[in-house]
């Protein structure tokens, strides 16, 4: 039922002092969350998963992309996320909107994008921005040093946040391995083409 980067809402407080990793700067440390930690409600992607421990590491994310928190979540605390959670979670809705686009404006190419679909980019994604970079990433080469995600990288949609004018992507290196899993905004794609897939650095010889 849960595997790596599905989203999951929790079902029980975490303590801040039992969550792994809270960046100074996140919103659970800001006036109004004080001591707080993480509750039910919170929404997070799952980025390990640890089947002896029958638990799994999930970030959480903020409005602006930046991590509010990593945490260690037992299946007991966790649920799937529904699209009701997304709208509801305490961070993420107040996310900004798209300046080229309107709330509820899927935009002109969201028509011909849908799950499952390979889009290219055509805005640089930052590596701080950017969701789960596994450690056998080509992103974290030596060639690579903090690029991140550059325009005419090829990914593929995992998800759909219509509300937000919003795409989970997977990018994929030419072994089939992920090289990134992120957010991005539907006007900084559009879909894949044939050549698109040709000049992929990072898939050169795969298919999409």
């Amino acid at each position: 039922m849960f595997k790596e980067h599905t989203g999951i809402t929790l079902t029980a407080p975490i303590p801040l002092e039992s969550i792994f990793d809270v960046p100074p700067d996140s919103l659970l440390l800001k006036d109004g969350n004080p001591e707080d930690g993480l509750l039910p409600g919170d929404v997070g992607i799952i980025v390990d998963i640890h089947p002896e421990r029958k638990s799994f590491l999930v970030e959480f994310l903020e409005p602006n992309g930046y991590t509010a928190a990593l945490a260690d979540v037992l299946e007991s605390q966790a649920r799937l996320t529904t699209d009701a959670d997304r709208v509801a979670y305490r961070f993420r809705k107040e996310r900004l909107p798209d300046p080229g686009l309107t709330r509820g404006d899927t935009g002109p190419a969201a028509h011909i994008l849908e799950q499952g679909a390979a889009i290219t980019l055509t805005d640089s994604i930052p590596l701080e921005y950017i969701y789960a970079v596994p450690a056998t990433s080509p992103l974290r080469d030596a060639a690579n040093p903090e690029d991140g995600l550059r325009p005419g990288d090829v990914g593929c949609i995992v998800h759909i946040y219509p509300w937000e004018n919003d795409l989970l992507v997977e990018f994929f290196a030419v072994d089939g391995s992920t090289v990134a899993v992120t957010d991005v905004w539907v006007s900084q794609v559009r879909p894949a083409t044939d050549e698109d897939r040709v000049k992929y650095r990072f898939g050169k010889k795969a298919t999409v």
